[in-house]
């Protein structure tokens, strides 16, 4: 049971998130203080506390209040999830999640993710307006408080949530001292002159109890005190109950008497206020005065009677005013919504006002969409962002009643769903809107599916993505449709950025020609990213630098976050292999702080999870591990259907690093399982070394050594030179002691490949491993001379030995240093650590051991390397090779290194005229 007034360290949520609190009160609390600390009490004893009451007797803002004042006892705070707007009950886990700052997979059941975000977290949380959901809900709290042992729950609802445990409060009536004070400071609120005195006294304590002290009738009447005095208004309000039962007062339930008063209040409302209520009644989730005179003014209405009649409307207590970021918005009390929408039905104006609500919010959609391609964007998602429910329910209405609006709708929210992460909303609409013409070949059919097509990235969807930007491909290039084409090429690059890394390189090069010609830039910037990333997975790191820096100049200025962040997260990469893990974690911090606001998995979490592994390199574990613990919790809980790029590698790594071997071939092992878009692909490449290395520790060696080989093997036909030098490593290590040629000839190529692509972060693996190889041959002091450059080294690129091989190292040093004695071993240390990166290497390739082949000349090159040098003799570039070899351009470029060295030859003419003279003589053989 949680315990309110623990001290627990109050924990921090590294995944970028913003948890909903409850709402600022524009008005007093009067009274109730007693029932407040009641309820705090509870709280703080129950797991699950449900205040009940009819409408409008002051149920939500008791738990305000009492949230209010428990926050600081609740090591995490407080939290609040409204339920008010939503008229679907199974998104009730989607709010939630939104409300409490959780990522949730696209398409995945929000309460494993919700559970999996709030693990271990001393919160309070409070879930409003519950009854209109009532199962839903009470199945996502049951799930909530059986999965999070420290979280408890304060609900409001009309009736109990029927959870097992739960504590029902039911409000009672305020008592007469209370109301009566409440009635006077409403009445004050109203007409700042109006004096409580002896004349009115009793006539306010009667109209009180006429409307059995209910909070919300309460105010209703009060707000009349403007024009009329407590007298007239009992009076009418007695007139009013006659009117609606037909019986005596005493018949007259609470929820009876509610009604009555808004019926009151509504009788006396006059021509344009009474018809901006019934209509106010279609918006969702509240409203702006642009909105209102948008969708409510007509000739009956007029444009400029709208702001007076919202003004009378807020004077009299029936719209309820807040004030976000600076601009004021309104809202209905849901009982007066309920009220309004019936007499909107009333007056048959329903489907015509749903039909302005449509109209309206398809123009604000496209205004938006429009302006994400060019103006600052956390502007146009701000604006967006209170007006989801009226999005969402405008969508609705035209999907089902007007599709030619709807799926203009849905077009134009795709980009405000893609980088707000509501992956699942915008498939859900995007699949919809695309069958309800299946064969339609139109521009906006092909709008609809390069839409879904994005939306599946985020989803780790690849045959969704194939499937829909082959279809728009089509359709837009039927209709010479230039800025669908671009978009649906640039989503298109994804997958085979994967796989197939030229291909995607050609595919990012038409959209961003594409998208040039159509003015947009959303698809340049997407294609030039997928191009950078491109250059990143074959360790092209000069190359893809100055095309990142190029591409966050674009997008800063506009607050582009998805292309910012990756943009910066790409230079990550850069840093962390070529040498400066520092920079490297710099990087990752800025693209975690681009990426925050957009609480989305693509891209905060893969921002995080990146950064995660640069601490990992960089030795802080524990900084590491706290960046992913939450998000670890929520991708495993979420499923496949969630694509945070590299995230089991990365968590497989830090445990691997930790001396963790269990979890880390766990985790590295569903990682290497990734088989999307097929086998081969760059997530599982990564995570194969890595997985070899924990089998090698576990003493598992035929599966250790299974996963080497298909590690170096994809690595080598992908083109990903980082991941298969790791992976001859681990062949290395794993026939170190049965064949030590064997391991140093393959020691010497993983080197040889760091060397090549300027991997100079893990050069000094290679170093460590050539130590030990000379350690066990005797050669001590080159050993210690080996480690030593690799120790300076390390201390210059910020890269210590990982905690799992320090034993073995400090084993090494000691055996070391007992053999050479410590004055021999001093000097080597001093010898060693004076070297810089590429003389230490220059030392380890010179003091290479006896092999029982040919180290060096014509006779050391293998069938591929002379297949190479024939093709450079021939006069072709690289690519060239790599086209008529059927392998990337990062083998040539490995195998050129490796050619380079063993003929002793310095470019490529010395090697051509080397060449011609071995080939001839193959040839004559």
């Amino acid at each position: 049971m949680p315990t309110p007034t623990g001290h627990r360290p109050r924990t921090e949520l590294h995944v970028p998130a913003r948890r909903a609190q409850p709402p600022v009160e524009l008005t007093s609390f009067i009274g109730r203080r007693a029932q407040v600390d009641e309820l705090a009490g509870l709280v703080g004893d129950r797991r699950l506390v449900t205040v009940t009451g009819a409408g409008g007797c002051g149920k939500t803002r008791l738990a305000v209040e009492v949230l209010s004042a428990s926050r600081d006892s609740w090591s995490d705070g407080v939290g609040w999830v409204d339920l008010s707007s939503v008229a679907d009950p199974s998104r009730v886990g989607d709010v939630a999640a939104a409300a409490l700052g959780v990522l949730v997979g696209p398409v995945s059941d929000p309460g494993p993710a919700l559970s999996g975000g709030l693990s271990g977290r001393h919160l309070l949380v409070g879930f409003d307006n519950c009854e209109h959901v009532l199962d839903d809900c009470g199945e996502l709290v049951e799930h909530l408080l059986r999965s999070c042992p420290e979280l408890s729950v304060l609900a409001t609802s009309r009736e109990p949530l029927g959870v097992a445990g739960e504590t029902v409060w039911r409000v009672p009536s305020m008592d007469e001292r209370d109301v009566t004070a409440l009635f006077v400071e409403r009445a004050q609120a109203a007409r700042s002159a109006f004096v409580a005195d002896a004349a009115n006294e009793e006539a306010i304590r009667t109209l009180c109890r006429r409307l059995d002290n209910i909070p919300l009738a309460v105010e209703l009447a009060a707000a009349w005190a403007r024009i009329l005095a407590p007298t007239q208004i009992a009076a009418a309000l007695d007139d009013r109950f006659r009117l609606l039962v037909g019986g005596p007062r005493r018949a007259i339930a609470r929820q009876q008497t509610l009604i009555a008063s808004v019926e009151w209040s509504y009788g006396l409302l006059r021509g344009d206020a009474r018809t901006l209520l019934r209509r106010v009644a279609v918006f969702s989730g509240g409203f702006t005065l642009e909105d209102a005179e948008a969708v409510c003014s007509d000739e009956e209405l007029a444009l400029n009677a709208v702001l007076p009649a919202l003004g009378r409307l807020v004077d009299t207590s029936i719209v309820v005013v807040e004030e976000r970021a600076g601009a004021a918005r309104y809202r209905l009390p849901e009982t007066i919504r309920d009220y309004a929408a019936d007499r909107l039905a009333e007056a048959g104006e329903t489907a015509r006002l749903r039909d302005r609500h449509l109209a309206h919010f398809l123009a604000v959609a496209e205004t938006a969409a429009a302006t994400l391609e060019h103006g600052d964007q956390d502007e146009v998602l701000g604006g967006l962002e209170p007006q989801h429910d009226n999005l969402r329910a405008a969508l609705d209405w035209g999907l089902d009643a007007e599709p030619g609006h709807g799926r203009r709708l849905a077009a134009a929210m795709v980009r405000p769903w893609f980088l707000r992460g509501h992956t699942r909303e915008a498939i859900d609409a995007l699949r919809r809107a695309v069958d309800l013409a299946p064969e339609d070949r139109s521009a906006l059919q092909a709008e609809l599916l390069s839409g879904l097509a994005l939306v599946a990235v985020p989803a780790g969807r690849m045959a969704m993505n194939v499937e829909a930007s082959t279809r728009a491909i089509e359709i837009a290039t039927g209709n010479d449709d230039v800025r669908t084409l671009a978009r649906a090429t640039a989503y298109a690059g994804y997958v085979p950025f994967y796989s197939d890394y030229p291909r995607a390189e050609a595919m990012a090069a038409a959209a961003q020609e594409l998208g040039a010609t159509s003015g947009e830039a959303f698809p340049v910037d997407f294609a030039l990213l997928l191009q950078i990333v491109s250059l990143a997975n074959q360790d092209r790191h000069d190359e893809l630098v100055p095309l990142a820096d190029a591409l966050f100049a674009r997008t800063a200025a506009r607050h582009e976050r998805f292309c910012g962040a990756f943009s910066r997260n790409v230079l990550l990469y850069a840093a962390l292999f070529t040498g400066d893990v520092r920079r490297a974690i710099e990087r990752g911090q800025e693209a975690v702080r681009i990426a925050r606001p957009l609480r989305d998995y693509l891209t905060t979490g893969t921002v995080a999870s990146d950064l995660a592994w640069a601490y990992g390199v960089a030795g802080q574990l524990d900084e590491a591990r706290r960046l992913t613990d939450t998000l670890v919790r929520s991708i495993d809980a979420a499923g496949p259907d969630v694509d945070v790029v590299g995230m089991r590698v990365t968590v497989g790594k830090l445990h691997l690093w930790g001396a963790d071997l269990d979890h880390a071939t766990e985790w590295l092992g569903r990682a290497a399982q990734f088989e999307e878009p097929g086998r081969d692909n760059w997530t599982a490449a990564r995570a194969l070394p890595s997985l070899a290395a924990a089998l090698r520790r576990l003493g598992r060696a035929d599966e250790a050594a299974e996963a080497a080989d298909r590690g170096a093997a994809m690595a080598e036909r992908l083109g990903t030179p980082h991941a298969r030098a790791e992976s001859l490593d681990e062949l290395a290590h794993l026939v170190a002691v049965g064949d030590p040629g064997r391991a140093e000839d393959l020691y010497h190529q993983a080197l040889a490949i760091r060397v090549a692509h300027g991997l100079q972060t893990h050069t000094v693996d290679s170093l460590d491993a050539l130590a030990h190889l000379a350690s066990a041959r005797e050669d001590h002091a080159q050993a210690v001379r080996l480690l030593a450059a690799s120790d300076t080294a390390r201390a210059g690129s910020g890269y210590p030995r990982p905690f799992v091989d320090r034993a073995a190292h400090a084993a090494a040093e000691s055996a070391l240093r007992a053999a050479l004695g410590d004055i021999a071993y001093g000097d080597a240390q001093v010898e060693g650590a004076e070297l810089g990166l590429a003389e230490a290497v220059a030392y380890a390739t010179r003091s290479r051991g006896p092999r029982s082949r040919p180290s060096v000349g014509w006779a050391s090159l293998t069938p591929t390397e002379r297949e190479v040098v024939a093709r450079v003799a021939e006069g072709l570039t690289n690519p060239q090779i790599a086209d008529r070899l059927f392998v990337s351009r990062a083998t040539v470029k490995t195998h050129l290194a490796h050619v380079f060295v063993k003929l002793d030859v310095a470019n490529r003419a010395e090697l051509a005229v080397l060449a011609s003279r071995h080939v001839a003589t193959d040839t004559d053989r």
